[in-house]
């Protein structure tokens, strides 16, 4: 991974990712559907790597990218972030400011990253984050230049990781008196 002047950052992709995707497009029924697959399948592959060099935890096989059967009837690109939620990685050409928003990634998202992939496809440049606040409020476009930083996106995280922490000590007392209560019985 490298860092820009700009503060962009590069990720690889490597070869693995693109033995993924070959399988993962080889599964699809025409040229338009392979090629979505493929792409999306880089990205998530990328962002994942990203985010484990960020010691953050991921589990592909939890991704409805990686299931086969919602794949092949959804347009998804979702990278599951343990204990967090589904972070969505979509794709920009290098031609591209924008790109659509599939309607089936509008809820269960904890937000957007972008990734720019380069021509070759053996890397890609994070564009920035959009957290999720409001499915109802997301537009069906994303411009390149609405994105926040990648640092929102670490912040998010956190806030959930507190959220999740905050939630799991106020249940865990009330579990724990039940047990008791049935072991004494």
């Amino acid at each position: 991974m490298t860092i820009t002047d700009n503060d962009t950052m590069n990720i690889p992709i490597p070869m693995e990712a693109h033995d993924y995707a070959q399988n993962f497009a080889a599964q699809q029924p025409d040229s338009e559907k392979k090629t979505q697959v493929y792409l999306n399948t880089l990205v998530v592959y990328a962002v994942d790597n990203f985010l484990k060099m960020m010691d953050i935890k991921t589990d592909l096989e939890a991704s409805d990218s990686w299931n086969p059967a919602i794949r092949f009837y959804r347009n998804v690109a979702d990278l599951a972030i343990v204990a967090r939620g589904k972070l969505e990685c979509r794709f920009v050409l290098p031609e591209q400011d924008k790109i659509e928003l599939p309607p089936e990634v509008f809820e269960d998202r904890i937000g957007y990253i972008l990734v720019r992939l380069e021509e070759s496809l053996q890397s890609g440049e994070i564009l920035g984050f959009l957290p999720m606040d409001d499915p109802e409020e997301m537009p069906e476009e994303l411009e390149v230049d609405e994105l926040e930083h990648i640092e929102v996106l670490f912040e998010c995280l956190q806030r959930l990781e507190s959220a999740n922490s905050a939630f799991s000590a106020e249940v865990d007392p009330v579990f724990s008196r039940r047990s008791e209560e049935h072991t004494s019985e």
